[in-house]
């Protein structure tokens, strides 16, 4: 089964407060599943978004594994997979300052790239 990817723009400063510097899971209210399949659940890399009607459809298509490009200005900066999916109030309230960025999910195998978006597109 092939790996869809997804091209993910980066909003600073919760980038550098979430994926950029990982989180520990156990300081929050974390299902025990999220807290089972997560590799190092005391470092580890989350992003969120809004939970708007396009946001949820993307959301929603989201599979372990799928390959997440992040972007800034024009150019590609990071590279990742999806790891657990999950919805939580209180880490989107803690690191996304006001915004209702709670569909969240873990970043695995980030790396830092340098790629132009005109290139890839």
């Amino acid at each position: 089964m092939s790996k869809d990817i997804f091209l993910v723009p980066i909003t600073f400063p919760e980038f550098g407060r979430t994926v950029s510097s990982p989180i520990d899971l156990s300081n929050f209210r974390v299902d025990d599943e999220v807290m089972r399949e997560t590799p190092d659940p005391a470092s580890t890399r989350v992003w969120g978004v809004k939970n708007s009607t396009l946001n949820k459809r993307f959301y929603d298509k989201m599979t372990s594994g799928d390959l997440l490009l992040f972007y800034h200005d024009d150019k590609y900066r990071y590279a990742g997979e999806v790891g657990q999916k999950f919805e939580n109030k209180e880490i989107s309230d803690e690191f996304w300052s006001g915004i209702a960025a709670d569909l969240l999910y873990t970043v695995d195998s980030f790396s830092e790239i340098d790629l132009s978006r005109k290139r890839l597109n």
